[in-house]
């Protein structure tokens, strides 16, 4: 823990956020993670007075974000799906939201990343996606993948959606070993070939 843990009493000056990357929607959540170096840690911090009025999605804004980023992020964002789709507390609005957005990222991430500037539309497609990253949490909570790289990317300058990434597959294969309703689920949602 960093500081005594209190909670936020009061609301910050009204903002709108403008997002330039499309990973975890941080632009519609109440959640700020705040990196504390000299002690290498990461940690949350969450309040409802913390949401922005507006959010203005405009996936133009991330025509210039290089390559490894663009990796980073939408792999962060395809994780942020996986997981709730994955949980044992997902709900039926969460898998909607989830089995939308799979696809989605599946199908365009690699395009983004080889196009970059040019990558237009496979930027739109997974910009509303990432944006929903905060209506999947509030039922199915986060998993191993999303809570982890807040302790491993303390200790190194890995990218959070990387450190998902790697961890994504070994994860999935301990949850779908709990959800048989979750795997078929996912054959279901799963990229077009």
């Amino acid at each position: 823990m960093v500081g005594r843990g209190q909670p936020l009493s009061h609301a910050s000056l009204p903002f709108v956020a403008i997002p330039t990357t499309a990973g975890t929607g941080s632009e519609v959540t109440r959640n700020a993670v705040l990196s504390v170096p000299d002690r290498r840690v990461k940690v949350s911090l969450r309040s409802p007075l913390m949401l922005p009025r507006v959010a203005i999605v405009d996936s133009t804004l991330t025509h210039d974000v290089p390559p490894a980023v663009t990796a980073a992020t939408g792999l962060d964002a395809l994780t942020q799906l996986i997981e709730p789709f994955l949980s044992v507390r997902a709900t039926p609005m969460t898998d909607a939201l989830c089995r939308d957005g799979i696809p989605r990222v599946a199908r365009s991430l690699r395009r983004a990343v080889e196009a970059g500037h040019d990558a237009g539309r496979p930027r739109r497609t997974w910009r509303w996606p990432a944006s929903s990253a905060d209506s999947r949490w509030p039922t199915p909570g986060s998993a191993r993948c999303t809570d982890s790289p807040g302790r491993l990317g303390a200790c190194s300058t890995h990218h959070n959606g990387a450190v998902c990434a790697a961890l994504l597959p070994h994860v999935m294969a301990a949850n779908l070993r709990h959800s048989t309703s979750a795997r078929a689920g996912f054959r279901r949602a799963g990229p077009d070939r």
